[in-house]
């Protein structure tokens, strides 16, 4: 079978999987992949699969987080090592309840201001910017 003869469900159930998430994950490609020609699967693996940090063997490699990287990546930019610091704390803080609009609107203060972050055309600040971001978002 081909990739595109697969049923919309399918595509969505392949599109939906997220490790960090579900334990369902594995049943998902094993329920779906066997039936796929290797073009096709290699297609899923690269178009969705390695998106969601998942092997060519199917496992789940899990995901560099903030602090990472700021031990193995020199941040130039004063601002936004700053910035990545504060958003560091916020993901360790244990506080011994959540206001979902609350941590909602600490979040979005803080990429609104990461993004409002004056780094010109500066190269490796855009990278570290984006980093940052990405590595804010794995939480």
């Amino acid at each position: 079978m081909y990739v595109y003869e697969l049923s919309e469900y399918q595509v969505y159930q392949l599109k939906s999987i997220d490790p960090a998430l579900g334990g369902n994950w594995k049943t998902i490609l094993i329920s779906i992949l066997p039936q796929l020609d290797i073009p096709s699967r290699k297609s899923v693996y690269e178009k969705i699969l390695s998106k969601r940090n998942i092997s060519p063997n199917f496992t789940y490699i899990i995901p560099d987080d903030l602090r990472s990287l700021l031990s193995k990546t020199a941040i130039r930019h004063r601002e936004l090592k700053a910035i990545a610091i504060q958003m560091l704390k916020f993901i360790e803080s244990k506080p011994d309840s959540y206001d979902a609009i609350e941590l909602a609107d600490k979040v979005e203060a803080m990429i609104d201001y990461l993004n409002r972050i004056d780094i010109g055309d500066h190269i490796l600040d855009q990278k570290s910017r984006e980093s940052i971001k990405k590595h804010f978002y794995t939480i």
